[in-house]
């Protein structure tokens, strides 16, 4: 029975969302409001070296064939900063620029698909044992290719610490997919809650591609201290943790 109300419950809030309805239609037809930004600024920060193509250079057949959720990483691995980088290109990274996109010149779209092209998530790195990166939690920042640092004093082994499975505590990097509401609720209503799910497995899914293609492992987790995140990343009040992905070298 209990399994029976919580479906019941779920329904509901399906039917909620769906209720809220579309608020535009078109994504050429209105201009984004003043107060959304597309990426948030926390200043300069680290310029990323430029992805090379010879470091996914694969058969998209074989990665899809090979992709496996890993979930032991080496204790002393280390990823290179150019494979952070060709990571984080793969999953967010700026492929096109369009002119007249709500209103505005050179509007970026990334290498992965969301909802109106909004950008709902934004993506959160929390970096152990990089080269050339000290360690700590950083804000790609993909319009610019670059990671800023959220403090100089941040220790990322605060936010691994969130999650719930001890054996995932190992990896070198850490992405933290964070859903920005305020981006598409103008546009989407409540809905748009459902649709960063999306759009988040959409980034989850290239994280993963990528990982695989440079033989690194890579596991989707979503058992963690979502408020405890929240309080480390300095999140505002429409800010979501959606998924945690730890990515490291093979054992």
């Amino acid at each position: 029975m209990e399994s029976v109300d919580e479906l019941r419950r779920v329904l509901k809030i399906d039917s909620e969302l769906e209720d809220s309805g579309m608020k535009t239609k078109f994504i050429r037809s209105v201009s984004l409001p003043k107060d959304i930004k597309l990426v948030k600024d926390f200043g300069a920060g680290k310029e990323l070296p430029k992805p090379k193509p010879e470091t996914l250079k694969t058969s998209l057949w074989s990665t899809i064939k090979s992709r496996r959720s890993c979930r032991v990483f080496d204790p002393e691995g280390r990823l290179d900063l150019e494979q952070l980088s060709a990571l984080l290109y793969s999953a967010a990274g700026v492929t096109l620029r369009v002119d007249g996109v709500y209103g505005m010149l050179d509007y970026p779209f990334r290498a992965t698909p969301s909802t109106g092209g909004l950008h709902c998530i934004d993506l959160y790195v929390a970096a152990l044992r990089v080269n050339n990166l000290s360690p700590g939690l950083y804000y790609y920042h993909y319009d610019r290719h670059e990671l800023s640092t959220l403090c100089e004093d941040c220790y990322p082994h605060t936010l691994v610490d969130t999650i719930a499975q001890g054996q995932l505590r190992n990896a070198p990097v850490y992405f933290i997919l964070v859903a920005k509401l305020r981006r598409g609720i103008w546009k989407y209503g409540c809905k748009f809650y459902k649709l960063c799910l999306v759009d988040a497995g959409c980034v989850a899914e290239h994280v993963h591609l990528a990982s695989t293609a440079m033989n690194l492992c890579s596991v989707l987790v979503a058992g963690f201290n979502v408020e405890r995140v929240k309080e480390i990343l300095d999140l505002e009040e429409d800010e979501i943790p959606v998924l945690i992905i730890p990515v490291g070298p093979k054992i």
